[in-house]
Order: C-alpha cells, then structure tokens, then sequence
C-alpha cells in the first residue's frame, strides 16, 4: 500500500522551504474552527477531532525543519480550503497516530505468536526475574535492565520496593501504583511497526504506510535501520513499570528533550487524575548507562532521535481530541464480536472491524 498523505498535492519544489512554512503558517492561522468525526463504522459514539489545532500541532511539532516544510508544502498546496485541510488532518491521524497508538497493543510475530493487550499484566518469567517482557530474547533483556539500573527510567522505583528512597515523589508513587506492577522493556516504536509484522491487509495500518510518511515528517530518523533490526536494539527500548509503560505506548506520557544531553521533561496527559497529579511532580530524567562499557559495548542509551519523535506524536496525539475518539473507538470495537476461542482479544480483527470505514464528517 501507498500512502494517501504523501500522494496529495504539493507546493511547488522550487519555493524556497521558509516561503513554504511562512505561507502554512498563515494558512493555518487563519483556518476557521473546523471537525470531522472519527469511529467505528456502525457505532454511534464517534468522537469529533478539531481540525485546526490538531494540524496546527502536527506541523508546529514536526521534529525538524525539513519535516515541517514537507508538511507545508502539502497545507500550502490546498489554498485553505477547509475540506482539503480536513483530509490532510485525517490522513495524518489515520496513518501515523492510529498505527503508532494501536499497534503497541500487539506482539511481533516472530517475537510472540499470541496478541497482548494494553490490560494485560505479565508475570514474570522466572523466579529470578523481575520483569516479563515476550516481545524480547533474554540477551537483550538483561543488556536493558543493566544499562537502566535494574529501575524504571521515568520513575525511578525499582522491583524491591521495600528500598528507601529519598525522592518524596517516588515515595508517594508506590502508594499509586499497584504493588506487583512489575519492570518491563518497553519498545518506543512497537515491535509490530516493524517488517517482520506482515499485516497487509489492513490498509490503514499497513506498516509500510507508516514509514513511507515518516521518512518525510522526520527525514534525519534512519527508518529503514529501526524497521527493520533497530525497532529490536536498546536504542529503541526503555526500562519502565507496566502501568507507565502503558501511559507511554498509549502517548499519554513521553520524554521532552531538553538542551542537556539525555536530559528529558516528563510530560504527562495521563486520564487517572490521582496518578497525573503524582506524575506531574516528578523532576527532569537523565538517562544513565549503569552497565560495564567494556562488558556490554553495544549497549548505548535510548536514541535522542527517537524518543524526540515519540514526544512530538505524543503532543499531537493529545491536541483537538485525537486521544479521546481513538481511545473511544478502542472501546468501541472491545464490545463488538472479537474474541478468539481461548476468551483472548483477537487484536487483528478489531483493529480491521475498527478502521473498516471510519465515520468521516466535516462541520464547521
């Protein structure tokens, strides 16, 4: 499949990009307030995206310059019809948000050949383990929860909870989180965005669509590498509890960069009111490598590159209601007839029944 976002028109080449991004800016500044309405074909609970500001996030948060004029020339090609800019909207939702957000619910076939869902708590997998993680081999494992301390890396709590802490907010933590809630890797980009995921047949989340409009929106990221063996390396992978990572794979949570190396904001969209407000009070992260450089050499710290790209679709996933239609859509398709024959999710299937034709409408 070819992706529909990158096949629309575009401003002419030969425009020079700061003429290019001045004129979508205006675009976009001057665009009256505009909805479509994004769910499940059949449901009546369809959830309305705001047109403007979430396209107005999308090319505000491009990862870098040439990204942005990349999406400027396509905003600028459309002379601010509203309809246009409607379809630009929700081509950029559909191809990078939806995959990105519901894709991180499922397991790379060659990893796992049973689907997990974003409910699932694992059980560790030995005695002797602290964390469960199917999605990895257990080299790479133990090379991951070396580099990070054997410790969450955005909250620092480690499996032995019964640890004294001197950080009043992770001390208050423990009292939120739940008290099995065991360590996990957690893959940046999911496992399943990768090539050894063949999944086709599902059009709008065809991986292929996904990468083909990152190697425009974030052109410096070597997507060929991570799509392939990199989505598999600690520069894709982090240490975190299972209810962050789950805030995190849903971009409710993210790392910011700042302008010290490996130095990153946390910033929080979590729903849970008691766990956002314990979250919110949490300092910057500095990402450490605790591992022997001469022991493990090929262990470096998360790709900046990376965890930037997480952070921007995460502030976009959280402008205009992107968040709530999708997450009600997801809702949506659990009560609809997806169960396999052991009472498991058939995650293929909703996610085929959900984006079979999404309920599209232009209001102004």
């Amino acid at each position: 499949m070819k992706s529909q976002l990158c096949a629309l028109p575009k401003a002419s080449e030969d425009l020079l990009d700061d003429i290019v991004i001045s004129e979508a800016r205006y675009i976009l500044e001057d665009m009256d307030p505009t909805t479509f309405h994004w769910g499940v074909h059949g449901q009546a609970s369809a959830m309305t995206i705001q047109v403007d500001t979430f396209l107005k996030a999308a090319f505000e948060w491009a990862p870098e310059r040439r990204g942005q004029a990349w999406l400027g020339r396509i905003i600028a090609a459309t002379d601010g019809d509203r309809r246009e800019l409607t379809k630009v909207a929700r081509l950029f939702f559909e191809e990078v948000l939806v995959p990105m957000r519901l894709r991180a619910s499922q397991t790379s076939r060659k990893g796992s050949s049973k689907p997990s869902t974003d409910d699932e708590v694992t059980s560790p997998t030995s005695d002797t383990s602290p964390f469960s993680s199917p999605k990895m081999g257990q080299i790479l494992e133990s090379k991951v929860l070396i580099r990070d301390g054997h410790k969450c890396c955005i909250t620092s709590l480690s499996s032995q909870r019964n640890q004294p802490d001197n950080n009043t907010t992770t001390n208050l933590l423990t009292t939120v989180l739940p008290p099995n809630d065991p360590l996990e890797v957690t893959h940046i980009f999911p496992l399943a965005l990768g090539d050894d995921f063949d999944d086709h047949e599902n059009a709008l989340y065809d991986p292929c669509v996904f990468w083909e409009v990152l190697q425009y929106y974030a052109p410096s990221l070597n997507g060929e590498w991570l799509r392939g063996e990199g989505l598999n390396t600690p520069g894709n992978c982090l240490i975190l509890t299972h209810t962050i990572r789950k805030a995190f794979t849903s971009l409710e949570l993210c790392l910011a960069p700042s302008n010290i190396q490996h130095t990153y904001s946390v910033k929080n969209y979590v729903r849970d009111p008691w766990l956002h407000r314990q979250l919110n009070g949490l300092p910057s992260v500095t990402l450490r490598n605790h591992s022997d450089a001469d022991a493990i050499a090929d262990t470096g710290l998360p790709d900046p590159q990376i965890l930037s790209l997480h952070a921007a679709l995460t502030f976009i996933m959280q402008t205009g209601g992107a968040s709530r239609a999708l997450d009600r859509a997801v809702k949506d398709t659990k009560s609809l007839s997806c169960l396999m024959s052991d009472g498991s999710i058939d995650i293929r299937t909703m996610l085929l029944i959900a984006t079979a034709i999404p309920k599209t409408s232009v209001s102004a």
